[in-house]
């Protein structure tokens, strides 16, 4: 299973490690060789708006942190209202859901 996404990273000036990461463009492709290039034409989507029939793409934030969350994060959660989830994009991939939501778009 390849996986590819963009990252857009960003980190606290003050704590040692205090990160938010946000990744999108998530796409998986089957792989049955050794090849990390993959098939160009074989990469599928599960964040892409017209796959997942939703208006907007699906972004997966990642808030890292040590010891104790900062202030400045604390306070992007709750007014974002975001809460805790867990996510794999190799499960995802390897689950296939993103295959079925791409066919159902075609």
């Amino acid at each position: 299973m390849l996986v590819r996404y963009e990252r857009e990273a960003w980190k606290g000036r003050l704590e040692s490690y205090a990160r938010l990461t946000f990744d999108h463009r998530v796409q998986y492709q089957e792989c049955r060789t050794w090849s990390l290039e993959g098939d160009g034409g074989a990469w599928g989507s599960s964040d892409d708006p017209v796959n997942v029939d939703e208006s907007d793409p699906r972004v997966l934030l990642e808030v890292k942190f040590e010891r104790e969350i900062p202030r400045w994060m604390a306070d992007v959660v709750r007014r974002l209202e975001l809460f805790r989830r867990g996510f794999s994009k190799y499960g995802v991939g390897r689950s296939g859901s993103w295959i079925t939501t791409r066919r159902s778009a075609a």
